[in-house]
């Protein structure tokens, strides 16, 4: 199993409920654990390094970019995933 990784690109607009430890950094690569999709249609990403604050749950997809690895360091992170699962 792999999990994107995305770029943040924006990170403006932080709602005042949100503590800036718990907001998005420009610049950072976050991973994407799920995408979900609010009632108004709009697409946003869970990510595994941030924990959503109600009513923000997610991150809008618009504030990333997708970060493509070489297809040789992809598969190197494949194995050692693969590894991790057999030792757990």
């Amino acid at each position: 199993m792999t999990f994107d990784r995305v770029l943040c690109v924006d990170d403006s607009h932080r709602p005042n409920e949100i503590p800036a430890s718990r907001w998005l950094k420009k610049g950072q690569v976050y991973t994407v654990e799920k995408v979900g999709k609010d009632f108004a249609g709009v697409y946003f990403y869970f990510l595994q390094e941030l924990e959503g604050t109600p009513p923000y749950l997610g991150f809008n997809v618009n504030r990333f970019l997708p970060v493509v690895e070489a297809p040789d360091q992809a598969l190197a992170n494949e194995q050692v995933l693969e590894e991790e699962l057999e030792l757990a």
